[in-house]
């Protein structure tokens, strides 16, 4: 500590004129200091201001971004929705239309394998008829073979008897020439013998 001063009175009138003048140099400071601390004040609320204005802009295009996001959000639902609605719609008449070409060729199907049938049928009808019909041709053919034979051995046997007779004939008209043949080369004195 600094050594304690002595004072008299002329230093306590001073000192108390001193003091005043201190405290108004003191008031003087303080205030400086209040009005830099008030400078301050500003400086720090005025940035707190710009800061508040900048975040409430930014706020503010935030929920402009945000609306602009849902729209774009409800646009694209809607559009997916319609696109869904129509894409159903298509399948759904498409479905349709694959029920009805279904049922059509299942009736189709059915009348392919009745006329299939039919025809089947039709077919064992006209293979049993011609086996009837070629059964009875066998049976005429061979009765007809049957006949002619019978005809043929007859008409051979009548040609033979006719053979046998005319031959029988040409032997004795035979031996009848040969003698008129004898006789006529006796006749020209010749023997039949040397011919």
């Amino acid at each position: 500590m600094p050594p304690k001063r002595k004072k008299d009175k002329r230093t306590k009138n001073s000192g108390s004129e001193l003091n005043v003048d201190e405290k108004y140099k003191k008031t003087l400071e303080e205030i400086e200091a209040l009005k830099d601390h008030l400078a301050m004040r500003r400086e720090f609320s005025r940035h707190s201001k710009e800061a508040g204005e900048e975040w409430k802009e930014r706020m503010l295009k935030a929920e402009i971004d945000l609306e602009e996001v849902k729209d774009t959000h409800r646009a694209i639902n809607a559009d997916m929705t319609r696109q869904y609605l129509a894409i159903q719609l298509e399948t759904s008449h498409q479905i349709q239309q694959l029920v009805t070409e279904l049922s059509q060729v299942r009736a189709k199907l059915v009348n392919a394998e009745q006329e299939l049938q039919c025809t089947k049928e039709e077919k064992n009808r006209i293979l049993k008829e011609k086996e009837i019909q070629i059964e009875t041709l066998n049976m005429k053919v061979n009765s007809m073979s049957d006949q002619y034979e019978y005809l043929f051995d007859e008409c051979f046997d009548k040609l033979v008897e006719k053979m046998a007779d005319s031959m029988n004939s040409w032997e004795s008209e035979v031996a009848v020439i040969q003698k008129k043949n004898k006789q006529m080369l006796v006749e020209f004195g010749l023997d039949h013998l040397d011919i």
